[in-house]
């Protein structure tokens, strides 16, 4: 098995319509599916969980959007997805984070977007390149 170490290079965000509509409607989608923390859980309690799920979820479309523009290199196309993840990541973690973890939210934001989603989308677009879901054997 190889593993990569590096990530593959960043280019410029694209403007499009579509995924602009895609973000206001992931954010529109948090709002309603869920709930907001209670005083106590808004200064002790830390889950990430729901917003990890709902990332990687929002980046698996977004990638997609992304493949659609044609005209674009691949280096602007994850730029992109970047920056669209960000604008999400950026709408719900504020009322995810407790009250002591808000002052380190932009460490949090640049270890999350830049190595955790960067990397993310560069396995992904690699597994759909290849085609190679399921190449790897099952145990028993």
């Amino acid at each position: 098995m190889k593993i990569k170490f590096e990530n593959y290079p960043i280019g410029k965000v694209i403007e499009n319509e579509q995924i602009d509509k895609f973000v206001d409607s992931m954010k529109s989608l948090w709002d309603v599916s869920n709930t907001k923390p209670t005083w106590w859980n808004a200064f002790v309690k830390i889950d990430l969980s729901p917003v990890t799920n709902f990332l990687l979820k929002c980046l698996d479309y977004l990638i997609y959007y992304a493949d659609g523009l044609s005209t674009a290199s691949g280096a602007d196309k994850k730029a992109t997805v970047l920056f669209s993840i960000g604008k999400i990541y950026d709408y719900i973690v504020g009322g995810v984070l407790p009250v002591w973890a808000r002052p380190f939210s932009v460490v949090i934001r640049g270890y999350i977007i830049n190595i955790l989603i960067s990397t993310a989308i560069d396995w992904i677009v690699e597994k759909y390149k290849k085609g190679q879901w399921s190449q790897y054997p099952i145990v028993k």
